[in-house]
């Protein structure tokens, strides 16, 4: 989605929010993606179908970073600021570790809600060859964006068990979109409180460990980073497109759980109509926000109402 975000995004959005937003919306249309085709094609839910569309995404990339990545020149000195990555590495060291180890062995958590949910779900489909309701097991009804990402390296890795470890490592990738994000849009501010922020949020011990899970909150996470700091944009810059970028944030975290509705969409949205009510202009663009968030969220609305009628 880089060419979509790049053109919507308003004049001195940093670029690195840009990227990320770009690769955390990718993922919602991956998702989605995913979501369509398996519930309308039976059979699809292939190695031979999804590798192809990987393999364009990442030439995709690929080609729209080349510029960067051949400008990109190291620093010539370092100081203590550096040290802040060793903290990060020791993060994503946890994560990568926990990630490794089979599910339910890692957290309480894990034994339950990864091995009866998070992975049986996507799991059942895969077996299946196909999408559908489960009607045994109510979390079938849920949103599962994120499931859907580990029902794709699933299918990638040509079995449940061979994809289950993608799947994980898949979860606290959103993590690292998460800080990423943090870092490139407050640095060009304040170096010292985007190093704080990064710091901090990459070592908190509960994203540490959701980290090791294949879970979704992290996701969660994600998104609303994502949509605050877009937030931070409409505030600052009173542009329509930040607007249309945070709800579209929003309705990609609704996608991964219905709590995000509560949790996050409802106070983001809260905030943009209460600094919205003095104007005109700042209530048409929460209007925005607002059907960004209902059009990111309906497929999973629409799915539940063709399989519960609610």
């Amino acid at each position: 989605l880089w060419p979509v975000v790049r053109k919507l995004a308003p004049p001195g959005a940093p670029a690195g929010l840009l990227v990320v937003t770009s690769s955390a919306l990718g993922l919602w249309v991956l998702s989605t993606l995913v979501l369509v085709v398996g519930t309308a094609i039976p059979g699809s839910l292939r190695q031979l179908v999804w590798a192809p569309v990987v393999f364009v995404g990442i030439v995709m990339a690929a080609w729209f970073s080349r510029g960067r990545l051949n400008a990109w020149r190291p620093p010539k000195n370092f100081d203590g600021r550096v040290l802040m990555w060793v903290l990060v590495a020791l993060a994503a060291a946890f994560w990568l570790a926990g990630a490794t180890r089979p599910p339910g062995y890692v957290g309480g958590a894990d034994a339950y809600d990864v091995l009866e949910y998070h992975l049986q779900v996507p799991r059942e489909h895969f077996a299946a060859g196909r999408i559908a309701e489960l009607e045994h097991n109510c979390y079938s009804y849920y949103p599962l964006g994120v499931e859907m990402l580990f029902l794709l390296n699933m299918c990638l890795h040509g079995g449940a068990y061979a994809g289950m470890y993608a799947a994980k490592a898949a979860h606290g990738m959103f993590a690292v979109l998460a800080v990423v994000a943090v870092y490139t849009a407050l640095k060009k501010d304040d170096e010292a409180r985007a190093r704080f922020a990064t710091v901090l949020l990459a070592t908190v011990p509960f994203a540490v460990y959701l980290g090791w899970l294949a879970m979704v909150e992290l996701a969660e996470v994600c998104y609303l980073v994502l949509a605050l700091l877009w937030l931070r944009e409409w505030l600052r810059r009173d542009h329509a497109a930040s607007a249309v970028l945070v709800g579209a944030c929003l309705g990609a975290a609704c996608a991964v759980k219905y709590l995000s509705a509560g949790l996050v969409a409802g106070p983001v949205l809260a905030v943009m109509l209460l600094f919205s009510l003095p104007s005109g202009r700042r209530l048409a663009h929460f209007a925005l926000a607002g059907a960004m968030t209902l059009a990111l969220f309906s497929p999973w609305l629409v799915r539940n109402a063709v399989y519960t009628g609610n």
